[in-house]
């Protein structure tokens, strides 16, 4: 179950209006760049990162992007060992694969910064697949080895080796963790370094393959500070319909990661149950399939930071890295993408669709408390395709509006579907109410069965359907 509680963990007099804040405008400067860096154009690329603060990489958010096309020309000429510090993005990335294996060992050892900057402002997502399809088989493994935390997280690399480093990095931060337990700490250290080690040992739980068997890859990792962590359940690979689980505030990979990747294996089980039904397997087709991802990949706020939609912020970015990084990955094969979002997660994903980054097929939003865009056809979403939910006796945060527009007004031209209750035409059997703020996902509910079906692109079989007017 996902768990939110913006409406009511407060003491505060109106405590959804103490809960939420205002959106900012930000700007942007783009310096275009060649595809093929000479030794001497590297240079050049270093030093525009250090006058843009290192934040001068292909696909970052800082104030100076980097852009280079998406054909790119691999280097040959190393330049000295002790340069690479200074480098940044792409160019870093092709000295690294010009290293032999014992060199990328020892400048991963001798420089953890440099690579932990690296994995948190990389390349765009299409950069890094043309790059890293043009290196060797064996250079693939020396940098998933070496820089586990690197390769974990770069969008564009395929996600079987994305989920072997993750869980490489996961077992090394955990022994590292250990090791500077054993070695003794003051109280304080002692006991962020048993909040971290219990947050990495949940997210190894959570990595362990449910009843329905559907394998399940570690995409995402960070275990620094309060950590992020990206689950997938089902091959994203190859799945027909791919839907991203957005949630909202208090929730910590530290407590959630592991129901959270629990109810994203209820939606993926429960949608190919759907499909069975609904698109038997014949001679000629086989059934579709589907996977879903466990999108922890922000930091939710709780109290003493959901005053401002920073954190959304920096959750649409990540979030739209993650959505280019399956599109990257898929070619010319896209699957059906949706996004389900809770509460704080659906202003994020709300910011990610309008701001021209993010495109999606379907947008299923529940307690939501708002939206920048005046309305859904301001929303890079494929057909009008945006669906919101309330429970209207128990859930006040969808009718503030308090980051914007209300998506559940009949001005913002979103579809509404039921969450009250009814009989599942399908099945014949009851769909229970979601009741309050946190019930929209609980398996059972109208609420859940309906974002289901528009995760697998049937809005024709949604409940308590009608088009706001």
């Amino acid at each position: 179950m996902l768990l939110d509680v913006t409406a009511f963990a407060s003491t505060h007099p109106n405590p959804v209006l103490e809960a939420f804040g205002a959106l900012e405008n930000g700007s942007r400067t783009v310096i275009s760049a060649p595809a093929t860096l000479s030794a001497d154009q590297t240079a050049f690329h270093a030093t525009l990162d250090r006058m843009a603060g290192g934040v001068g990489d292909p696909g970052t958010s800082g104030p100076i992007s980097l852009t280079q096309p998406a054909a790119i020309t691999h280097v040959t000429q190393r330049v000295p060992l002790s340069e690479l510090p200074s480098l940044r993005g792409l160019s870093l990335l092709q000295q690294l694969a010009l290293l032999d294996r014992s060199d990328m060992s020892r400048f991963a050892s001798d420089h953890p910064g440099v690579l932990k900057t690296l994995a948190s402002r990389p390349p765009a997502a299409t950069v890094v697949d043309a790059w890293w399809t043009g290196i060797p088989a064996a250079k693939q493994r020396d940098l998933a080895t070496a820089a586990p935390g690197v390769v974990g997280n770069l969008e564009g690399v395929p996600y079987a080796m994305r989920d072997r480093a993750n869980r490489t990095y996961l077992s090394d931060s955990i022994r590292g963790i250990r090791d500077q337990m054993r070695a003794g700490t003051g109280r304080a250290a002692g006991d962020d370094l048993t909040r971290r080690l219990h947050m990495l040992e949940q997210v190894r739980t959570s990595l362990q393959d449910g009843s329905s068997s559907e394998p399940r890859a570690l995409i995402g990792l960070d275990p620094s500070g309060e950590g992020t962590a990206v689950i997938t359940v089902g091959d994203v690979t190859t799945a027909d319909y791919v839907g991203y689980l957005v949630p909202g505030m208090f929730s910590s990979v530290d407590t959630q990661i592991v129901k959270f990747a629990a109810s994203s294996q209820q939606i993926a089980s429960d949608q190919q149950a759907m499909l069975d039904r609904l698109e038997p397997a014949t001679a000629t087709r086989p059934t579709p399939t589907v996977a879903v991802v466990a999108w922890l990949g922000y930091h939710s706020p709780g109290l003493a930071n959901v005053e401002t939609l920073d954190l959304a912020k920096q959750a649409e970015a990540a979030l739209t890295s993650s959505v280019q990084g399956l599109r990257a990955i898929r070619g010319p094969h896209q699957p059906f993408i949706s996004v389900m979002a809770h509460s704080y997660g659906s202003t994020a994903s709300l910011l990610a669709v309008q701001s021209g980054g993010l495109s999606v097929d379907a947008l299923a939003i529940v307690g939501s408390p708002g939206s920048p865009a005046q309305s859904a056809s301001e929303l890079s979403v494929t057909d009008g395709n945006v669906w919101v939910g309330q429970a209207a006796s128990m859930d006040p945060v969808p009718a503030t509006g308090l980051f914007g527009s209300r998506p559940t007004d009949p001005a913002y031209g979103a579809h509404l579907f039921g969450t009250a209750g009814a009989t599942d035409p399908l099945t014949g059997g009851w769909l229970t109410a979601a009741v309050s703020h946190n019930d929209y996902f609980v398996p059972g509910t109208e609420s859940l069965r309906n974002i289901e079906l528009i995760g697998i692109d049937r809005a024709d079989l949604v409940l308590g359907l009608d088009r706001a007017k």
